[in-house]
């Protein structure tokens, strides 16, 4: 077990090393360059908003009427655009190419206001609020979920809290259920005696 953890750190110790070196060759790049490129620029529309919460449409040019809505989760701490990076790196933009309606919760950017915001805040007063106003828009009986990290865990939180009954699919990116299962988080909760919970 230990030499296993040994060789999944020094992987985990090798990756982080080659992804420092991609951000200093690309920030380098970045900033000798005059080219700065567009984040964000997919068209699209707002269609709700509430306090600091918007939530994005975004229509495909060809729909493709057996393929139900998708809302997109973003992480917290993280702009929404990380879904629509730029034209020809974007997840939305290869979405909508593909004929699906496409929907994006912005929580928008945090402030000294926002620091006793519990987490039942976001998934009651976003999360819900943005399926919601998708359903309704997009007058759909289900549609599928798109959550990035916190957002994947969030979309966890929100069938396990109001069921599924209007959910057709969900799809997570590394948004872990069984945190026994990340080694080193696990290891530390275990140093410091405390026990590691599990979703249900």
């Amino acid at each position: 077990m230990f030499l296993f953890h040994s060789k999944q750190w020094a992987d985990d110790l090798k990756l982080m090393g080659h992804r420092a070196k991609l951000r200093f060759v690309n920030g380098f790049a970045l900033f000798t360059s005059e080219k700065y490129v567009e984040t964000f620029s997919t068209p699209k529309e707002t269609i709700a908003e509430k306090e600091r919460i918007t939530l994005y449409y975004f229509a495909p040019k060809k729909p493709v009427k057996k393929y139900r809505p998708t809302l997109f989760i973003p992480p917290l701490m993280t702009p929404a655009y990380v879904y629509d990076l730029r034209k020809g790196h974007s997840f939305i933009e290869y979405m909508l190419s593909q004929g699906r309606s496409i929907y994006l919760l912005d929580f928008g950017n945090p402030s000294e206001d926002e620091a006793n915001i519990q987490l039942d805040s976001y998934l009651y007063e976003a999360v819900e609020y943005a399926i919601d106003k998708t359903l309704q828009h997009s007058q759909s009986e289900k549609i599928n979920l798109i959550g990035y990290s916190m957002g994947g865990i969030f979309t966890y939180l929100y069938t396990g809290v109001f069921g599924a009954k209007n959910i057709s699919a969900i799809i997570t990116l590394g948004s872990p259920v069984d945190f026994s299962k990340i080694w080193l988080f696990s290891f530390l909760v275990r140093i410091l005696g405390r026990r590691v919970g599990h979703f249900s």
